[in-house]
Order: structure tokens, then sequence, then C-alpha cells
């Protein structure tokens, strides 16, 4: 047994600390800054953290499957954010499944779970799990 992982799912995931960051400069929201700091300290760390910075930076690191999903219209992660990361992973050697939901907000499946975008994508989900699931 490892610590291993067998997959990855990010349902509209903050895939881009430093980009969220800088949304949330842009914005004024206060909170989702101090929620930054709180959690990460400082834009460094986010940046050293951040999967699309980690993959740019060509450093080594483990790969395992994932599935990113968002809506269109996500307003926190834009989505060439989660294009690109999908693209680099995949340059990295991974493989990556992306899926975009047209028109669809940042939490489209908590605000109308019984949605057809968010029943297709909880069906996709688990298809995935089944598919690379260990």
């Amino acid at each position: 047994m490892d610590a291993s992982l067998a997959f990855v799912i990010s349902a509209w995931g903050v895939i881009d600390p430093p980009g969220r960051y800088g949304l949330a400069q842009a914005r004024g929201n206060t909170a989702m800054l101090d929620n930054h700091h709180k959690f990460w300290g400082d834009v460094a760390a986010m940046e050293e953290g951040s999967p699309p910075h980690i993959l740019a930076r060509g450093e080594k690191v483990s790969l395992p499957p994932a599935l990113i999903f968002q809506g269109t219209a996500d307003e926190w992660v834009p989505t060439a954010t989660a294009e690109a990361l999908a693209d680099a992973w995949r340059r990295a050697g991974g493989d990556a499944d992306l899926a975009l939901y047209e028109g669809e907000r940042h939490t489209f499946m908590r605000e109308h779970p019984t949605s057809p975008n968010s029943r297709f994508a909880l069906q996709r989900v688990q298809e995935f799990i089944h598919r690379r699931g260990r």
C-alpha cells in the first residue's frame, strides 16, 4: 500500500490559486483575499503550490488520471485556465479529461443539483471513477 492517487477529480476547483487571488483582488473580494492569506500565507506560496505553475516549471510530479470539470460561465476559474491545465497535464505525460458545461456558473451542481448538466456531470464522474479506480 502506498499514498499514490488512483485519479484526481476537480469540480470547479481552485486549480490556479494565484489566478483566483488576482480575480479576487480585481473584484475587491476581501473575504476571498483573507481566505487565501490564511491558507497560503503569501503569493509566492500560491505560485509554488499552483498545479499550472508546477507543470510550467517542469517539476517531476505524479500525474494520476484527471477529470477536470466546470461551467463555461464560472466566475472564479476562467475556462482558459481549465483548458490550459488539462493541456499542460497531457504535455507532461498525464491523462486529463476536461468537461465544460455551457453557461454554468462556479457552483452549478450545488445551485441546481437536479439540472440536466448537474446530472450529466455526476454521471461523468461516476464513469470516470469506474474506469480509473483501482
